[in-house]
C-alpha cells in the first residue's frame, strides 16, 4: 500500500510496516519533475568543432572590380568654388569694437590683444581654404553581412 499526501510526501507500506518515505519532488528516482535538460554524459564535441557564431567562406572571392584602396566617400567632381570666395581672408578678425580695458597695465599684464570675432566676409560666400563638399564613391564596395 502506499500513501500520497497532499504536501507532496509519500510513504510506502508492505504488510502495514512502512518500509520508505519521503518527498516526491526530492526523493524519487526518477523525480516527478525531471530537470528541465539532463545532461548526456557521453555526449561531446566532434574533432573539427569550430566556436566562432561565424566564419569567412573558404570558397568566397573578391569581385574582379573590387578595388581594395577604393575611400568610402571622394571628393564631389562636380563642386565647383562659389563665386565671391575669398580665400586669402582670414576666418577671425580683431573685434573692431573692442577696447582696452582701462585697468589694463601692459607691464603686468603683457601687450593688450583685442578679442576675436567672424570675420564678416566669410558669411556670404565664404573665405579661407575651400574645399569641396564629399560625396558617396560609386567605385566602393561594402563588405555583405552575413
Amino acid at each position: 500500500m502506499q500513501v500520497i499526501n497532499p504536501d507532496n510526501t509519500f510513504e510506502y507500506f508492505v504488510n502495514l510496516e512502512s518500509k520508505h518515505k519521503g518527498n516526491l519532488l526530492d526523493d524519487m528516482t526518477p523525480p516527478v519533475n525531471p530537470p528541465k535538460q539532463i545532461d548526456d554524459p557521453t555526449d561531446s564535441k566532434p574533432d573539427d568543432w569550430v566556436d566562432e557564431a561565424m566564419i569567412d567562406d573558404p570558397e568566397a572571392s573578391k569581385p574582379d572590380d573590387w578595388d581594395e584602396d577604393a575611400p568610402a566617400q571622394i571628393e564631389d567632381p562636380d563642386a565647383s568654388m562659389p563665386e565671391g570666395w575669398d580665400e586669402d581672408a582670414p576666418e577671425t578678425i580683431d573685434d573692431p569694437d573692442a577696447e582696452m580695458p582701462d585697468d589694463w597695465d601692459e607691464e603686468e599684464d603683457g601687450e593688450w590683444e583685442a578679442p576675436k570675432i567672424r570675420n564678416p566676409v566669410c558669411d556670404n560666400p565664404g573665405c579661407g581654404k575651400w574645399e569641396p563638399s564629399m560625396i558617396s564613391n560609386p567605385d566602393y564596395k561594402v563588405r555583405p553581412s552575413l
